[in-house]
């Protein structure tokens, strides 16, 4: 088993809730739902000999969260808070899509049942303002303007809260309020 980090989005919760996280219909419609961040050999050589599993797997955290930005910053229905999903597939269903040294990029194929997610992660409410912030600023920062570039690094300080995946309902109801 491999774990991978899918970013999303308030609604990708609610996919959860059905059943699967992840089926092959929505990679047309959100191009960033098929792909997830794990750790690749590009990533492994990237970070360096010595580094251990738990923080390349950190590394790869990281760019899914901010692939949940990317995400909202494209869907303006969207409460504004990133979440990633951490899940346990088997290796055959991921591609790695690393390009370039240091890349953690994967593409799953098929669905992820929800028995397979190991932690749900979503911003705290308190962070939502500044995550807007960040998702309006997204593609100003993606083409190297300072300012934007600055609001994006400032949801550093936000740090993902880890849920357990039997609390999905609870977090439903707390965030969608």
């Amino acid at each position: 088993m491999t774990r991978i980090y899918l970013p999303g989005t308030l609604a990708s919760l609610r996919e959860l809730e059905a059943g699967t996280l992840l089926r092959e219909a929505d990679a047309d419609a959100l191009p960033m739902a098929a792909i997830a961040h794990a750790v690749t050999p590009q990533l492994r050589q990237f970070v360096g000999e010595g580094t251990n599993e738990e923080d390349l797997e950190f590394v790869a955290f990281t760019r899914a969260s901010v692939g949940a930005l990317d995400l909202l910053s494209r869907q303006a229905n969207q409460r504004r808070l990133r979440v990633v999903v951490a899940a346990d597939v088997p290796g055959e269903a991921i591609a790695v899509l690393a390009e370039s040294e240091g890349d953690s990029r994967v593409r799953v194929s098929g669905e992820i049942p929800a028995r397979k997610v190991a932690a749900i992660h979503v911003d705290s409410a308190d962070a939502s303002e500044d995550v807007a912030a960040a998702a309006a600023a997204w593609p100003q920062a993606m083409e190297g303007d300072e300012e934007a570039t600055a609001i994006v690094e400032a949801l550093e300080a936000h740090h993902l809260e880890w849920y357990h995946p039997a609390e999905l309902a609870e977090i439903l109801k707390r965030f969608e309020n």
